[in-house]
């Protein structure tokens, strides 16, 4: 019975939770200076709290420390859902990159947990599921997990769907379990009753689409088509989508549209490995192409620190739209094709447009608009094939020093995490106790990347990041999700550099014990 009093006291605390965490949020939807006055307000009473427990100053500057990070980490969030309302409204999008079946089954973790806090009479199998798929989400296990585990797990959540075939989670949870043992009609299956007991959502979408792929024999046929463009309708360039629809040209020999679908995918914010794997799908499927066929080879070196993204497109000469584009993350030296597959518009491919120059831009957003760091071709035609070489002076270059108030960093990953792990940057005070100088917060997907840290990311009205001779740099992969640091998180180690001073790499390679 006391398993039911904690499960409700459970539910008790996390409504309240929710209530206050709504309030919260409601009230960070006013400008800077408000979001600005409830920090310092919040501030005053830690300190005020801490005077009458008596705490001493490190632990207060820890206490302001997880107060700022969590003011970084809800602004993101609101942002995030603004975005999203902006896009149910056809209004724009935001890409974001969300991986297939990680980044998913830890949504259906809690409905594991609870299941056994209500006496499930498959609670020991449920619980111990919870530990595994946990575990395999964060990459500590194998992925597949034990088989028969996962038998045993299927069944039970078999027995628990047919008592309360309402339960929406129970169907998510079943869908992938059976994607782990490869029982993709299995799958779909559970995808479509949830999707009856639902409605459309993105992460349903998502898994029920990879699934069908396969279950149809990595084919894509008119059911996955449906289920692609519902996605498509929330994010038009979502790479997992993408890649389904590559991997199904190249099996009935259209390459060109291979091409096309990878190289809109290659130019998502994506982990390493995959970017790399992506790219080199690309290049084997271009090299399927007819040899004659109009392009651009295009080399770009980027001196000194440049912005997270290269963009590179061929327009018509002397301006106006591009006829052809790519985007990845800027590198020292690298290559890139301007050809048909990276037509911006089907209509009007590069080998209708005559004679074009090719632009190459750094850019802090991943946009071809218009940049003080640039470099322009002389006109050139792409049924010639020619090859391009440009070089673009990026922040720095020639060991210049960057400019004073601001700090370079290069942030990179050394093991793999979920794309949507949320990573922080952090300047601190080495002097002065307290929250951070200035925090800038990312997503592990677009790691490794260049930022540059400047008053603008500053925490606290009136305590500016130029005004510092010196600070502290850490970055944090938070898998646990929480701003503040916690047990398993990763961390790069905490390096002191000089405000203004050339780029500082931040490796992230550990964890906190």
């Amino acid at each position: 019975m006391i398993e039911v009093w904690l499960g409700a006291g459970a539910l008790a605390v996390l409504a309240v939770v929710h209530v206050v965490v709504g309030a919260r949020r409601r009230r960070n939807d006013t400008d800077e200076a408000a979001a600005a006055a409830v920090f310092a307000d919040r501030r005053q009473e830690i300190r005020a709290e801490a005077r009458m427990q008596g705490l001493d100053e490190s632990e207060v500057a820890a206490l302001e420390e997880e107060l700022a990070l969590d003011s970084v980490a809800r602004v993101a969030d609101d942002e995030a859902s603004m975005l999203a309302r902006v896009d149910e409204a056809g209004n724009g999008t935001r890409p974001a990159p969300l991986p297939l079946l990680a980044a998913t089954i830890g949504a259906a973790l809690a409905a594991i947990g609870l299941y056994a806090l209500w006496g499930e009479p498959n609670a020991p199998v449920l619980a111990e599921a919870t530990a595994r798929m946990e575990a395999a989400a964060r990459g500590g296990v194998d992925a597949q997990g034990d088989p028969v585990a996962l038998a045993e797990l299927e069944r039970a959540l078999v027995a628990r769907l047919g008592r309360k075939p309402g339960d929406a989670n129970g169907w998510f949870v079943l869908g992938h379990v059976r994607m782990r043992r490869s029982d993709f009609g299995g799958a779909v299956d559970a995808f479509a009753s949830l999707y009856e007991l639902t409605g459309s959502n993105e992460q349903v979408d998502l898994s029920w689409a990879q699934a069908s792929y396969l279950a149809d024999g990595h084919a894509v046929t008119a059911e996955t088509q449906a289920i692609i463009e519902r996605v498509f309708a929330v994010r038009p360039d979502h790479p997992d989508m993408l890649e389904l629809l590559a991997m199904d040209a190249i099996r009935r020999a259209e390459f060109s549209a291979a091409a096309s679908y990878l190289a809109r995918a290659v130019g998502q914010s994506l982990p390493a490995a995959r970017r790399a794997l992506l790219e080199e799908t690309l290049a084997l499927t271009r090299a399927r192409l007819d040899p004659e066929r109009p392009f651009i080879d295009v080399v770009v070196t980027v001196e000194g620190t440049p912005a997270p993204w290269l963009m590179v497109f061929a327009r018509p000469v002397g301006g106006g739209m591009p006829l052809a584009a790519v985007r990845r993350p800027a590198q020292a030296v690298q290559s890139v094709v301007l050809d048909d597959a990276a037509s911006m518009n089907p209509a009007l491919p590069l080998s209708a447009g005559g004679l074009v120059e090719v632009v190459a831009r750094v850019s802090e957003a991943g946009t071809a608009t218009a940049s003080d760091v640039e470099a322009v071709s002389a006109p050139l035609d792409a049924k010639t094939r020619p090859r391009v070489e440009l070089t673009l002076a990026a922040a720095g270059a020639s060991g210049e020093v960057e400019p004073a108030g601001g700090v370079a960093v290069e942030i990179s990953l050394a093991v793999a995490v979920d794309a949507a792990v949320p990573v922080f940057v952090i300047a601190r005070s080495p002097s002065q106790p307290g929250p951070p100088v200035a925090v800038r917060r990312l997503a592990a997907g677009e790691l490794p990347t260049r930022i540059r840290l400047t008053d603008a990311d500053a925490m606290t009205p009136g305590r500016r990041l130029s005004d510092l001779a010196e600070v502290e740099l850490l970055a944090r992969a938070s898998l646990s999700g929480t701003p503040s640091a916690r047990s398993g998180d990763l961390e790069s180690a905490a390096i002191a550099v000089h405000v203004g001073a050339a780029l500082t790499k931040l490796r992230i390679d550990r964890r906190v014990p």
